[in-house]
């Protein structure tokens, strides 16, 4: 029984955009970058050129270590709580 929101990355972009005008630009140029690295790695994941390392149920956490109440969860090796009793930061984006 969760509720969660769903925006499209065309809607998310606006919202960052309009909050954030000043560093937009940046961050695009930025994440240009990012986007040529993950092709370059992708073509050489086609190509069979990684070394990857698995481990099977490495840091997983069971329902019992998790903290939860009505104003926040408190998760194992974090450093702090989530809260889930903060206004909405984005009310004037609707």
């Amino acid at each position: 029984n969760a509720t969660g929101v769903l925006l499209s990355p065309q809607r998310t972009e606006a919202m960052l955009a309009r909050r954030h005008s000043s560093q937009w630009n940046n961050y695009c140029a930025r994440r240009e970058l990012t986007r040529e690295q993950a092709h370059a790695y992708e073509q050489a994941a086609d190509r069979g050129e990684l070394r990857v390392v698995y481990r099977f149920g490495d840091g997983m956490l069971n329902d019992d270590q998790l903290d939860i109440s009505a104003s926040q969860i408190t998760i194992p090796g974090f450093g702090q709580a989530i809260p889930l009793d903060e206004p909405n930061p984005y009310g004037d984006m609707s």
